[in-house]
C-alpha cells in the first residue's frame, strides 16, 4: 500500500495510514535447548556475530551458542562460567558483543560484566560493578562498553550511566544522568543504543512507577545532552523494553501496550516523534520484550501473547507472525537476529525453547540489542494526527512507504 502524502508530496504521518496484509507465510523452525543441557532454560537475552549466536542466561551459570546455519540440538555449544569464576551464579539481564569478546552483564543488585571470547568460546574475564548496582541492557561504539542503569545496590532504580574501556576491560566511567538532567524520573533503563556519535537511553522506571523517558548522551564526551518525556506525547507511553536505530531514527517497543514509538535522533523533541499502534492491526500485538530489524522490518518480540509483530521501518504497515501453532511454551520471549532469520528464546526458567524464523536481507549490523546501523538522510517534516493528542509533525527519512 502506497502511503498517503501531503503537500508537496512529503509523507503523512504514519499513525494516520495504518494498514496490514495476511499473516506471515514463512517457516517458524523450533530447537529444544533443555534437551540439550537442563541448565538451558530461562534467557534474558541474545546476540549474533559472524556465524554464531549467542543466549544470555537469565538465572543459571551456562550460556550457549550455536551456528546460525545449522538450527540442530548436536551443534549447540555451551559454556560455564563458574567453571572460571565462581561468583557468576546467574542473574544476566542482557548482552552484547564488540566484534571479539562477548558480554553477559547483571540485572541483579551485585553487578558484574562477564566477558568470554568469540572465536575460542573460552571466559575472558569478570569486571566486579557490584558499586554501581545492575544493569538493564548494554551496547558498544567500539572504544567502551556502556551499561544502562536498572538497579543501584540497595534495590532501588538506578540513574547512574557506566561505560569501561573494551580494551583493558578495567577503565570505568559513570554519568549521573538524574544530576544532569535535573530530573528525579531518569532512574531503572531497559534499553539503550549508539547512533549518529550519541548514544541513547531508555527509561522503563520502576514496578510502581512507569515512564517513558528517552535520554540522549555523547560517546565523545559521555556528557549529557537532552531528553524527552514521550508521555508529553501521549500519556500512555510509558514501560518500553528495548530499542533499536535505523536510517535516523530510534525505535522503542511497549512493554504495557502495543504502541511503537519512532522518534528523531538528531532532534529530541516531542514535534518529531510518531506513534504506531499496533492493535489496530491485531488487538494481541500489545506487551513486548526486546525488538530488531532487518533493514525492512522491524520486528517486536511478545511477553504475552506469543505473535511477533513485524511492522515497516516508516510505521505504516504491520502483521505478525504467529508463534502458538509451533510450540506451546512460545510465551514470555526475549529476540535477535542473525544469518537472515529472527530469533526468539524462552525467558521463563522452567522452558528452554528456542524458535527461528526467515527475515529479510540484513542491511546492517546486529549488535545484540537488535541495533541495525546504516545511515540515511531525513526528510522534510509533516504534519500528521495523533488519535490522542491532536497534531504533531513527523519527520520521517524514508521512501514512497509501499508494501
Amino acid at each position: 500500500m502506497a502511503a498517503p502524502r501531503g503537500r508537496g508530496g512529503l509523507l503523512l504521518a504514519a499513525a494516520a495510514c495504518i494498514s496490514a496484509s495476511a499473516q506471515y507465510q514463512g517457516t517458524v523452525e523450533v530447537l529444544e535447548l533443555a534437551a540439550v543441557d537442563s541448565a538451558l532454560v530461562g534467557f534474558s537475552a541474545g546476540f549474533s556475530h559472524g556465524l554464531y549466536g549467542y543466549l544470555i542466561s537469565q538465572e543459571d551459570d551456562v550460556l550457549a551458542r550455536l551456528p546460525l546455519g545449522d538450527f540442530s540440538a548436536q551443534a549447540v555449544q555451551t559454556l560455564k562460567l563458574t567453571d572460571f569464576d565462581v561468583t557468576l551464579t546467574g542473574g544476566f539481564s542482557s548482552g552484547f558483543h564488540d566484534g571479539v569478546y562477548g558480554y553477559a552483564i547483571w540485572g541483579y543488585t551485585t553487578g558484574k560484566v562477564a566477558r568470554f571470547s568469540l572465536q575460542s568460546w573460552d571466559f575472558a574475564g569478570t569486571l566486579d560493578l557490584a558499586q554501581y548496582g545492575g544493569f538493564g541492557d548494554g551496547f558498544v561504539d567500539g572504544t567502551w562498553g556502556y551499561l544502562m542503569p536498572l538497579r543501584t545496590s540497595s534495590n532501588t532504580p538506578s540513574g547512574t550511566l557506566v561505560r569501561f574501556r573494551l580494551d583493558d576491560f578495567a577503565t570505568v566511567e559513570t554519568l549521573d544522568v538524574v544530576d544532569a538532567s535535573w530530573n528525579q524520573k531518569c532512574k531503572g533503563f531497559r534499553g539503550g543504543f549508539e547512533h549518529g556519535g550519541n548514544g541513547f537511553a531508555f527509561v522503563y522506571g520502576s514496578g510502581t512507577k512507569l515512564e517513558g523517558i528517552i535520554v540522549s548522551f555523547s560517546l565523545a564526551t559521555f556528557e549529557y545532552i537532552a531528553s524527552l518525556d514521550l508521555r508529553g506525547v501521549d500519556l500512555s507511553l510509558m514501560g518500553f523494553w528495548g530499542a533499536f536505530a535505523y536510517g535516523g531514527l530510534g525505535y522503542v517497543i511497549p512493554a504495557m501496550n502495543g504502541k511503537v514509538v519512532g522518534f528523531n535522533t538528531q532532534n529530541l523533541i516531542p514535534e518529531e516523534v510518531v506513534v504506531f499502534d499496533l492493535t489496530a492491526i491485531d488487538t494481541s500485538l500489545q506487551k513486548f520484550r526486546t525488538g530488531f530489524t532487518d533493514g525492512t522490518y522491524g520486528y517486536a518480540i511478545p511477553s504475552i501473547y506469543r505473535k511477533v509483530a513485524r511492522f515497516s521501518l516508516d510505521l505504516t504497515f504491520a502483521d505478525a507472525i504467529d508463534l502458538a501453532p509451533t510450540h506451546s511454551s512460545l510465551t514470555n520471549l526475549r529476540g535477535f537476529i542473525g544469518g537472515g532469520y529472527g530469533f526468539a528464546v524462552t525467558e521463563d526458567l522452567d522452558e528452554g525453547v528456542l524458535a527461528r524464523w526467515t527475515v529479510e536481507p540484513q542491511q546492517g549490523t546486529n549488535q545484540g540489542n537488535g541495533m541495525v546501523t546504516t545511515e540515511e538522510p531525513f526528510g522534510s517534516g509533516t504534519q500528521g494526527t495523533n488519535p490522542e493528542n491532536g497534531t504533531v509533525t513527523i519527520r520521517l527519512p524514508f521512501g514512497s512507504g509501499t508494501q
